[in-house]
C-alpha cells in the first residue's frame, strides 16, 4: 500500500477500505489439538514426537486443511484488538517489535490456540464525509464466515498453537533432565482469569507471534 500511495496514485486519494483491525482470541478447539498431535499408529508409540510440536509459528487454518468455522470450538476470550491500521498512512513496521494486550477470559477451558482474524471497514460516525454515515465491515472472524466459503479460502484465519510456558519453566527447574523430552504443557484458563497477550512482530509487522501470560488478580 505504501508503494502504491507513493508511486501510483494522486496525493490525497481515497483508499477503500481506509482502515482495518487485527484481532486475536483465545480458543478451546479439540479438533486443532487432535490434528496437530502425534498418536499411536500401527502399534508404534509416537507420543515422544510431540516434543517437536510447534507452538511458536502462525499457520493459516486452510494450510491445516480445514475451515475453522466447521469444527467445534469455544471462544475463551472476546476478540482482542491487536493492531489498528490506517491504510491511508501506515507503513510496514508501524506496529513496533513487541506489544502487550491485557484481557480477561470469558470462559474456562483448555486454550489450544490463539485464532487471528481481521476486520476492514469504511464509513460510520466520526469518519470523513465521503465514507458515509453507515459503517460497512468485512470480517474474517470464523463466526462470520460460516456461509462465506470464498472468504475463508482467500484469507481465512491464522492459528497458533499454545502452551503454558510458565508451567513448562517450572517443570524444567524441577526436572532438568526431562526438559528435552517433555511435550508442550497445555494451557488451561479459568473464567474471568486476568490474562495477557505478549505479541511479537516481524520488522514489517506482517508476522505475529503470541505468548499468553497470567496477570495478577
Amino acid at each position: 500500500l505504501r508503494d502504491a500511495r507513493e508511486r501510483l496514485v494522486a496525493p490525497g486519494c481515497r483508499v477503500v477500505p481506509p482502515r482495518g483491525v487485527q484481532y486475536a482470541a483465545l480458543v478451546d478447539c479439540p479438533s486443532v489439538a487432535e490434528l496437530t498431535r502425534a498418536k499411536d499408529w500401527g502399534g508404534l508409540d509416537l507420543h515422544h514426537v510431540n516434543v517437536l510440536q510447534d507452538t511458536a509459528s502462525l499457520v493459516f487454518a486452510k494450510q491445516y486443511g480445514f475451515r475453522f468455522c466447521t469444527v467445534a470450538s469455544t471462544f475463551l476470550s472476546e476478540a482482542v484488538p491487536v493492531l489498528e491500521c490506517d491504510f491511508r498512512k501506515d507503513a510496514p513496521g508501524f506496529g513496533g517489535a513487541e506489544m502487550l494486550r491485557d484481557f480477561d477470559a470469558v470462559a474456562g477451558g483448555t486454550a489450544h490456540c490463539v485464532v487471528l482474524f481481521w476486520e476492514a471497514s469504511v464509513g460510520g460516525p466520526g469518519t470523513d464525509a465521503w465514507e458515509g454515515t453507515e459503517k460497512l465491515v468485512m470480517s474474517t472472524d470464523p463466526r462470520e464466515t460460516v456461509d462465506n466459503f470464498a472468504r475463508d479460502m482467500q484469507w481465512g484465519q491464522g492459528v497458533q498453537l499454545l502452551e503454558d510456558l510458565a508451567a513448562a519453566r517450572d517443570a524444567m527447574l524441577a526436572e532438568p533432565a526431562s526438559a528435552m523430552t517433555r511435550p508442550p504443557t497445555s494451557l488451561t484458563v479459568a473464567a474471568r482469569e486476568p490474562l495477557r497477550f505478549v505479541v511479537r512482530l516481524s520488522s514489517d509487522s506482517v508476522v505475529l507471534q503470541f505468548e499468553v501470560q497470567r496477570r495478577a488478580k
